[in-house]
């Protein structure tokens, strides 16, 4: 599994979950979706049969664990190379990610445009 800039969980080439965050105010309101199961979307399943009670208590005990940011961007920056062969939609126009520039804040450089987020 990896994760495809900035917020899709991806198993080989096919997308299984994601993040979203939003803020309201000065409350950071953060989610996070796991597809356990294959749905009539076509959207594909984690290969496991783990329950969802056992992923969140699993994600859970490994907050308790959260390493440091510049760790997990660390690790970040190397997969961020295989989002390159992908596209996002920002303010409607497709983008391709082959040139874009990951900044260490988690932006993106995409035609001479920071970029932090789809929104």
């Amino acid at each position: 599994m990896w994760l495809k800039w900035p917020n899709d969980f991806y198993l080989d080439q096919e997308k299984v979950g994601g993040t979203i965050t939003q803020k309201i105010n000065n409350v950071l309101i953060c989610g996070i979706g796991i597809n356990l199961k294959n749905d009539y979307h076509g959207f594909r399943a984690l290969k496991s049969d783990v329950s969802a009670e056992r992923l969140l208590k699993l994600y859970l005990d490994a907050l308790d664990k959260f390493p440091k940011w510049k760790h997990i961007f660390s690790e970040y920056q190397v997969e961020f190379e295989r989002s390159r062969g992908f596209s996002v939609h920002i303010e409607e126009h497709k983008k391709s990610l082959s040139g874009a520039i990951l900044c260490e804040d988690g932006s993106l450089i995409l035609e001479g445009k920071r970029v932090f987020s789809l929104r």
